[in-house]
């Protein structure tokens, strides 16, 4: 696989990160701003804050889901998982695989391009 394949597939990954990012970021806003109305006894804004934060954090626990299922273009190995045996280690943090070390960043891609 060379370097520009692996630039494509690392820019997948970044992306659905941040698809997942958003909405838990804007849902914790969501939750802050709850609790300012709430302080100031604005209660008419309840409800659409409530659902807006609601299906916020349903999108983003699906978007959790499809991030851990995310593969490596480099050893075709789950990105944000390490497999030992029986046990699973899961990093949704994780800015490089867990598997072969191939960063987010794209930095040490000339490593790995004629790995496959």
């Amino acid at each position: 696989m060379n370097g520009k394949e692996l630039a494509e597939g690392l820019g997948r990954i970044r992306q659905t990160k941040s698809l997942t990012d958003y909405p838990l970021l804007i849902f914790t806003v969501c939750v802050v701003v709850f609790f300012v109305l709430k302080k100031l006894n604005l209660e008419a804004w309840f409800k659409p804050i409530y659902q807006l934060s609601f299906v916020l954090a349903i999108l983003g626990f699906i978007m959790l889901f499809v991030q851990e299922s995310i593969k490596c273009p480099n050893c075709g190995k789950k990105f944000n998982v390490k497999i030992n045996g029986y046990s699973f280690v899961r990093n949704l943090f994780s800015r490089k695989c867990m598997n072969c070390g191939l960063k987010l960043d794209g930095s040490n891609i000339e490593e790995y391009h004629n790995d496959l």
